[in-house]
């Protein structure tokens, strides 16, 4: 059973790791490792109970999306920011003329701490694992397809007007620093 698992494992596994990052990605309590980890764990310990293991891709990312809800979930520590914190992690300049994509992704990453578990897991399980609607909808039991577009597309909407607000902030922030300079 563990050859098998390994061998089933092995190809996956820097989708597992990719699915993983996303999910965790503004996630400062959560670790993309610490998900994989236990994720693993629960897959091994449940292997043998897998009766299609030609689904086994599709049922380790399930555990995982099911893990990374329950940390969530378990982490006693909130996200909030105090704003000397916040001024220290956004860069001095506006997203749109940032080159650098470590600064871009802190910025994506305070942006996805607006979206609800739900609403980031159905983003991530679509742009970045590559479910279908119908699969996500399934995934999260919403009562039709429609519901899974709608807040795929709400979801977006809130990470959009979220990244164009940290840039909103940090523009007149430039604009006070300029002004207090004259």
């Amino acid at each position: 059973m563990k050859d098998e698992f390994l061998d089933k494992l092995r190809p996956i596994k820097s989708d597992l790791m990719n699915h993983c990052l996303a999910l965790c990605s503004g996630e400062p309590a959560l670790q993309a490792a610490d998900v994989v980890q236990e994720t693993m764990l629960k897959a091994y310990s449940e292997f043998d109970k897998l009766n299609n293991r030609d689904a086994f891709k599709g049922w380790v990312l399930r555990i995982a999306t099911r893990t990374f809800i329950s940390m969530r979930r378990k982490a006693t520590v909130r996200r909030t920011l105090s704003l000397a914190k916040f001024v220290e992690v956004i860069p001095d300049r506006s997203l749109a003329q940032q080159t650098d994509v470590v600064n871009a992704k802190d910025v994506l990453d305070r942006a996805f701490q607006v979206l609800s578990s739900k609403e980031k897991v159905a983003l991530v399980m679509y742009h970045v694992s590559g479910y279908s609607i119908p699969e996500i909808s399934d995934f999260q039991r919403d009562r039709s397809v429609s519901a899974t577009k709608s807040r795929l597309s709400r979801s977006r909407k809130k990470l959009k007007a979220e990244i164009r607000r940290l840039d909103e902030w940090v523009v007149s922030s430039d604009s006070l620093t300029t002004a207090s300079e004259r």
